[in-house]
């Protein structure tokens, strides 16, 4: 929304992932990073993610190990269980990425002010792909390295996380 209708956003910020610019021009790191990407395009991502598939290790043993055996997992675990959850949450994976050709859908330059925050744990996403995003921000960018918090940083570091963003957001509040 902040590339395609910059009239409407007063600014933007992005968490671990950088514009889809820099993530197809990213090195050879980032593509081994985002292999689940591919993995949930499958027509049996829902039964891989449950560990349902044959040979898995028990309900659910994949996603738990995808996210890290994250402390939150159980809570999400009972989110996904509703009916047509899972599904809706491998339709976000969907929508965005070609199933053939496993593209990413072009995007436009960002206009806006823009604040980058990578998390340096990420294991999903790397460094470069977030930090090179400035190249197609066309409005102010600034980027910051959140240590302590990996690919879930709202939940693993809240605190800090919302201060870098209420700084951002502050800034640009007047303008437009």
């Amino acid at each position: 929304m902040a590339a395609h209708l910059p009239d409407r956003v007063r600014s933007y910020v992005a968490l671990s992932i950088g514009h889809p610019g820099a993530r197809r021009y990213a090195a050879y790191e980032q593509k081994q990073l985002s292999w689940y990407m591919l993995r949930l395009l499958f027509s049996d991502a829902e039964d891989w993610l449950r560990g349902e598939a044959e040979g898995e290790g028990g309900p659910w043993s994949t996603f738990r190990w995808w996210v890290g055996n994250h402390p939150e997992a159980d809570a999400w675990i009972a989110d996904l269980e509703r009916p047509g959850a899972v599904r809706a949450m491998l339709n976000f994976y969907r929508a965005n990425i070609h199933p053939v050709h496993a593209k990413i859908s072009p995007v436009t330059r960002v206009q806006v002010p823009t604040l980058g925050i990578w998390p340096e744990g990420d294991v999903y996403s790397s460094l470069e792909q977030i930090a090179r995003s400035g190249e197609w921000v066309d409005g102010p960018w600034r980027f910051e390295r959140l240590r302590g918090a990996g690919h879930f940083l709202q939940l693993d570091r809240p605190a800090a996380l919302t201060r870098l963003i209420l700084s951002h957001t502050e800034a640009y509040r007047a303008e437009r």
